[in-house]
């Protein structure tokens, strides 16, 4: 079974960033989770720097791994918000909502509402 080995978008820390390889969990991943598990790790690295077509190429490529990553979902949301694109970030949160990753969703949902109506 598939141990949860991915990287919380908001909590990203870049300061530990080049030591990111003596920073892997502990649990053991499978080769496809820990190829995803970088993948979110660099999409979260390059958007906390401002480079979302990085960001965004590498969030696609862990979705391409597991299509039902709802922290991927997630993190294109966000950046998709800061690219000002309501439109893609409505449809990241009705995947996340199909998905039934209702808390994940409803944040989501806040956080486009809040973001687009100032």
């Amino acid at each position: 079974m598939e141990q949860n080995c991915s990287t919380d978008c908001a909590g990203a820390n870049l300061s530990i960033y080049p030591t990111r390889q003596r920073l892997r969990p502990t649990v053991n991943c499978s080769p496809r989770t820990t190829i995803r598990q970088d993948a979110s790790w660099y999409g979260v690295a390059f958007f906390r720097i401002g480079s979302y077509a990085e960001a965004i190429k590498a969030h696609t490529q862990a979705l391409q791994i597991k299509p039902d990553d709802a922290q991927a979902h997630y993190c294109l949301a966000l950046i998709h918000i800061d690219l000002k694109d309501k439109e893609a970030a409505l449809k990241e949160h009705r995947i996340l909502s199909e998905l039934a990753q209702t808390a994940i969703a409803d944040q989501l949902l806040t956080e486009i509402h809040w973001q687009f109506s100032r």
